[in-house]
């Protein structure tokens, strides 16, 4: 639902098409929703641990990987230190198949294929992290204490 609002936002108020930009928007997209939903479900479990401490967490992940991933300016501009983390991450590749599908107007299946495995082994990572916290959470009698 939230996909079909955006895309209708993102036509009606900026005219952007998946023929204006490419057809690499529609895996990009799908990539991206992914690799957000394991951010949250790794965040949910954060909350799970710390409670209501963690809610930086939420908003520091994304302080945190936008910059690395290249959204803002190229990876390269980054300090030397950090650019082999932002390689790791999925997004980085994400961002760089969306600037060479509006540049060249082809998709660059290397770079998605990169980042739909970084984003199913991190969705992977993040589903196992909230489950063992969530038993943990069962475990210890914890959903007495939060309610």
């Amino acid at each position: 639902m939230s996909v079909s609002v955006i895309g209708l936002v993102g036509l009606g108020f900026y005219a952007v098409t998946p023929e204006s930009a490419g057809w690499v928007l529609v895996p990009c997209a799908a990539i991206l929703l992914a690799f957000g939903w394991a951010i949250t479900l790794f965040v949910v479990g954060l909350t799970l641990q710390y409670g209501d401490s963690a809610e930086v967490f939420s908003w520091g992940t994304l302080v945190l990987l936008m910059p690395l991933s290249g959204v803002f300016y190229p990876v390269e501009s980054l300090p030397a230190l950090l650019q082999p983390l932002a390689e790791v991450i999925p997004l980085t590749r994400v961002f760089a198949a969306v600037q060479i599908g509006l540049e060249t107007g082809t998709v660059a299946w290397g770079q998605l294929g990169i980042a739909a495995v970084g984003t199913l082994f991190t969705l992977a990572a993040a589903t196992w992290f909230v489950d063992r916290q969530l038993r943990r959470f069962r475990r210890h009698g914890w959903i007495t204490r939060f309610t």
